[in-house]
């Protein structure tokens, strides 16, 4: 990989286009140069002998790589390996389209994003009417200040787009996938039987984090509701939260009366009461035979149940909760929306691209 293509990366192309808001006039104070920080450059001697930059990074990669991955976590190293290698493909497309192109990979990206800006007369008009008051002139003084500012915004998307019709335009076969688990898809769930992608929760009623994620769960689902199904186990930490199994056993009783989600919203409610008489006053509320009910959480029908999800749990390396397996890869702890859709429409691309 050139020095020249790792540009591209290093700088922004607003700075590149030189479309930022910087200073319109020549600055005349004299500017520091640069400092060096090719491979070769002395970083520390050491009795007369040499420590350059190329051996300090060497020294460091692995550490780096290993900080950056957070000890070795699978789907923490592939996100690390996944991104990278994008860039590396992107990187080695760019460096033969400026080949081809008889020109420098500076020259070519900037043409290519250049033209693919274009800010209107209208957008222009309509950012001054947002902000002229703190502009301070009139409008005619700086449109060409704000065009430039618009489009050192637009560019991202530009590189974008060129970077897309690139990878199109040429025979591109990303075959490194996410680390995966075997975990089977049994117990109460939601969506369609024949989903392309299947999340597995392992999750404990009294866990704040279980909690938390249950309303990113719902926007998962209302967001591919023909396309994800999402399976519960259970996973009751006893040594953090006590109360987790008996709570995990009620709501399985309450599943054989056909109301586990209505039972399993009502436990996750804010100052939910899972001491038994909560456990029993929830039943209660949801019309569920209450003797029949009261029998399965005495007897504790379903202990051998949350016994096999906690074993499940282990198997695949679950040592906390909530944890999730998108289609076997797994992700870990409450993570926001956006972890999870990027995943899934990972996997909705494998499965189409697989078809």
């Amino acid at each position: 990989m050139s020095r020249e293509s790792r540009w591209i990366w290093a700088g922004t192309v607003a700075v590149v286009l030189a479309l930022g808001c910087g200073p319109t006039e020549p600055q005349t104070a004299e500017e520091a140069p640069p400092a060096d920080t090719s491979p070769g450059t002395v970083a520390a001697r050491v009795d007369g002998e040499v420590i350059d930059l190329a051996a300090l990074d060497a020294w460091i990669r692995d550490d780096l790589f290993r900080r950056a991955t957070q000890d070795g976590d699978p789907l923490e190293t592939y996100s690390v390996r996944r991104d990278a290698l994008q860039r590396m493909v992107d990187e080695r497309l760019i460096e033969a389209a400026a080949q081809a192109a008889g020109t420098s990979v500076r020259e070519l990206v900037t043409r290519e994003i250049s033209e693919r800006l274009a800010v209107s007369d209208a957008q222009v008009d309509a950012f001054y009417a947002e902000h002229g008051e703190q502009i301070g002139r009139p409008l005619e003084d700086v449109r060409e200040q704000v065009r430039r500012h618009l489009e050192s915004q637009d560019a991202p998307a530009a590189r974008d787009a060129y970077l897309a019709e690139l990878r199109a335009a040429h025979d591109v076969e990303m075959a490194l996938a996410p680390p995966r688990s075997e975990v089977a898809a049994t117990g109460p769930a939601r969506g369609p039987d024949d989903a392309p992608v299947t999340i597995v929760a392992f999750s404990d009623y009294q866990c704040p984090f279980c909690r938390r994620a249950e309303p990113t769960l719902a926007a998962v689902l209302a967001r591919y509701p023909e396309s994800v199904r999402l399976v519960h186990r259970h996973y009751p930490l006893d040594r953090l939260h006590p109360l987790a199994r008996s709570a995990a056993e009620a709501a399985a009783c309450a599943e054989d009366q056909g109301l586990f989600w209505e039972y399993h919203e009502a436990l996750f409610a804010e100052g939910a009461n899972l001491e038994t008489e909560g456990l029993r006053a929830i039943a209660l509320d949801l019309g569920l035979d209450e003797a029949e009910f009261a029998s399965c959480v005495d007897e504790r029908r379903h202990q051998a149940r949350v016994e096999a999800d906690l074993a499940a749990g282990k198997a695949v390396g679950v040592k906390g909760t909530p944890a999730f397996f998108v289609n076997g890869v797994h992700l870990n702890g409450a993570r926001p929306l956006e972890d999870f859709v990027q995943l899934i429409d990972e996997e909705l691309a494998r499965e189409a691209g697989a078809s």
